[in-house]
């Protein structure tokens, strides 16, 4: 059967350009007669699935160097490749600045796809859509949305949680472009661009996921980052449901990964209410900036 692979990059970040370009590249993977073909983004430059280690140790072009740290102790650490980047966003490290976060978008794009793709399977069946996005996106989606004070990025959580959809949670939000495999959002203070990065079963289940990429630039200020989702659709016409957590390093609540020595493994869930995760969220909090 054949495995798709598609190229996308939509951006969102200040002075970026939105980029989309299609196609599809046959390749042999082992999976049964009913299973779907996984698909991926050509941008990650990967031929199947058994390239993922060599993938892992290679060097990411991101235009240059950019920083982790952690509060200034242990010391920062400089990633090349997404070995390194994985290994040190799950101890805890994070971009020290305003620019070195821009500079992280791509080891997000490939870094979180590169990890999952290695420990997913072809799914058993879909709801999905194809293209992914609906007549109404926003109205499909949950709430993929940014918010600076604590307060605000609680009530996300908890609309996600419900059930809300981004439509719902933010009506000022609007969809500005879209693509086959992009999609262009702003709200009153922010531009959103969103990529499919991957389709596969990612979690277990037999139900075809979608990993994205996110990337969020404010107007007229020189804010950006870029996050990674997981989503899925359990039922025919269904909404879309967020399977992983907001904050890197973006597990799934229920079977989170790490990556060790280039091998993807699962680990232990770390409720949000220990200290680890307080730490990780509230580091990840502190290198968001106000937007001038």
């Amino acid at each position: 059967m054949e495995l798709l692979k598609t190229c996308v990059r939509w951006s969102a970040l200040p002075g970026a350009v939105i980029l989309v370009m299609l196609s599809a590249v046959p390749d042999v993977l082992t999976q049964g007669a009913s299973d779907l073909p996984m698909r991926w983004s050509n941008w990650l430059n990967l031929r199947s699935i058994a390239d993922i280690p060599a993938a892992l140790k290679a060097g990411v072009d991101n235009g240059g160097q950019f920083e982790l740290g952690m509060g200034g102790s242990p010391p920062t650490i400089w990633p090349i490749s997404c070995n390194d980047y994985l290994a040190a966003i799950d101890k805890g490290f994070y971009a020290v600045s305003t620019r070195d976060d821009k500079m992280e978008g791509p080891f997000v794009d490939r870094c979180y796809t590169l990890r999952y793709l290695q420990q997913a399977r072809p799914a058993q069946r879909s709801h999905l859509t194809d293209p992914i996005w609906s007549a109404d996106p926003l109205r499909d989606l949950p709430p993929l949305c940014f918010r600076f004070e604590r307060m605000s990025e609680q009530q996300v959580e908890d609309a996600t949680a419900r059930g809300m959809s981004w439509q719902a949670f933010d009506p000022e939000a609007r969809v500005t472009a879209r693509g086959a495999e992009g999609l262009a959002v702003e709200d009153a203070g922010l531009r959103y661009g969103l990529s499919v990065m991957a389709r596969a079963d990612f979690d277990g289940d037999g139900v075809e996921d979608v990993a994205l990429t996110q990337t969020i630039g404010a107007k007229g200020g020189t804010f950006g980052t870029t996050i990674f989702y997981i989503l899925t659709r359990l039922s025919p016409g269904g909404p879309m449901k967020l399977l992983t957590r907001r904050t890197p390093p973006f597990r799934l609540a229920a079977a989170p990964v790490a990556v060790t020595e280039g091998i993807a493994a699962p680990v232990p869930a770390i409720p949000c209410g220990r200290s680890r995760c307080r730490a990780t969220t509230a580091a990840r909090r502190s290198r968001w900036p106000t937007p001038r």
